[in-house]
């Protein structure tokens, strides 16, 4: 089963976000913006992993998760991965040190079911870019930082998700296996 570990998005905050998506999609149509029902912050993508896997990460995740305390997520930055010259992926993000111990502390326990991610980082994806020209993607970026301006996307997170994700031509359909609470929950 192919699965990955994520912190949910608060539905009202889903709400604002669908709003920029809608705009955004005034702008531009070669983005193919992510559902509401699959937002996510992705902590660790594991992959196409054994049933057997399955109870290992999960006890694993369970002994791992709680040592973490609570904390608030603020989306202050829009940007694309690869970079501006190569996009596949429009984002919101921050810098959340507390998201990345998380994500490093998973990493390393986990890393016997998949390599260790890169660096990780706290982001929300808005979208697939599909061929996008330059200054279209310029003006995409410019209108989610300056919605991030008028909009302040910030909610606490106390619980980490396993997934597991099927992929269908329509899209993926994600299914919550179980949830991890943090320490103070």
């Amino acid at each position: 089963m192919r699965l990955f570990i994520a912190f949910d998005i608060p539905d009202a905050i889903k709400e604002v976000v669908w709003e920029l998506e809608k705009g955004l999609s005034k702008l531009t149509d070669r983005v193919r913006f992510t559902p509401k029902e699959n937002m996510h912050l992705t902590v660790k993508f594991m992959g196409e992993q054994p049933d057997f896997a399955l109870i290992k990460i999960k006890e694993l995740l369970s002994s791992e998760v709680n040592k973490h305390a609570c904390f608030k997520i603020r989306f202050d930055k829009a940007g694309v991965f690869k970079d501006i010259q190569h996009p596949n992926v429009l984002w919101l993000g921050e810098e959340n040190p507390e998201f990345e111990r998380i994500a490093a502390t998973l990493n390393k326990e986990l890393e016997i079911f998949r390599r260790p991610d890169n660096k990780p980082f706290c982001h929300l994806t808005i979208g697939r870019v599909k061929y996008i020209k330059a200054d279209d993607l310029l003006e995409a970026i410019k209108f989610c930082r300056d919605f991030l301006k008028n909009n302040e996307l910030s909610f606490m997170v106390d619980t980490l998700y396993l997934y597991e994700s099927k992929l269908f031509k329509s899209g993926a359909v994600y299914r919550k296996i179980e949830k991890f609470h943090l320490k103070g929950v």
